[in-house]
């Protein structure tokens, strides 16, 4: 799996986020939805790991724009609302419900900057920029700020996460360490507010 530092487009359909699966504590279940369907275009999942919305990158996101990333709130809701908005003026419920392809071209012109008005004062590339970041960052931080369940980032990674000591053998030039991920949860760590 190529992870989507650019865009990581796949065709398909987008994970949908069952409402009892996860209560927004900031952002609106709607709010959610399209920052999912984005997600699932930017991180998609292939036949060997899941993409950004299974590694649950969202409950990162909402997590952190409750805190740390609290400054980015308006960001989020404007850039959220814009996609929908241009979602509905090409005849579609939303964002989330537009085809892949559309939703493909919409994304590349928010990534060079090239939608022109509708929410977007940048042509949409500084929101695509903070949405990918932060995408990232829930694909593949520790679990215990909400994203990268069941270790999924890491798996792609090959990262096994904190561990106490290596062995030689981990250590060496393709060295291998068997042992499972661990969290800093795991040894009694704690998020930073």
């Amino acid at each position: 799996q190529g992870l989507a530092l650019g865009l990581g487009l796949a065709g398909g359909a987008i994970p949908a986020v069952a409402a009892t699966e996860y209560t927004p504590t900031v952002l609106s279940q709607r709010e959610l939805t399209t920052l999912n369907a984005l997600m699932a275009r930017l991180i998609p999942p292939d036949e060997k790991a899941g993409g950004a919305v299974e590694a649950r990158a969202y409950i990162y996101i909402d997590r952190a724009l409750g805190g740390r990333y609290a400054r980015y709130r308006t960001a989020y809701r404007d850039g959220l609302a814009a996609l929908d908005q241009w979602a509905e003026r090409a005849k579609f419920a939303g964002f989330a419900a537009m085809p892949a392809a559309e939703m493909d071209a919409l994304i590349m012109r928010m990534e060079t900057g090239g939608v022109a008005g509708g929410g977007f004062a940048d042509g949409g590339r500084a929101f695509f920029n903070l949405v990918r970041g932060h995408t990232v960052e829930g694909f593949l931080a520790d679990p215990m700020y909400g994203g990268n369940h069941d270790f999924i980032g890491w798996q792609v990674l090959g990262f096994n996460g904190v561990q106490l000591f290596y062995s030689a053998e981990a250590q060496a030039l393709n060295g291998k360490d068997d042992r499972p991920q661990r969290s800093i949860a795991d040894f009694g760590g704690e998020p930073l507010p």
